[in-house]
């Protein structure tokens, strides 16, 4: 992967999670951003989204608030 192409997103992770990476990292001698690549894509490739909930093409669509929902009765 080029570095070229790549853009930085900060997250937020638990400790306990980052704790668990940061062991994955040391154990396989690679960066934290490389271990969460490798996991991010094993997930895709494994068929994480195949219900196209992540697909970029794909608009969500807003379910619509129950009927009924707010009023108040007299």
């Amino acid at each position: 992967m080029k570095h070229g192409n790549m853009e930085p997103m900060p997250v937020r992770f638990s400790r306990e999670l980052m704790d668990r990476v940061d062991g994955i990292a040391k154990s396989m001698a690679l960066s934290h951003s490389a271990v969460l690549r490798v996991a991010i894509n094993q997930w895709f490739e494994a068929g994480g989204d195949k219900n196209g909930q992540f697909d970029a093409n794909k608009k969500i669509a807003k379910k619509a608030a129950p009927k009924g929902r707010g009023k108040r009765g007299k």
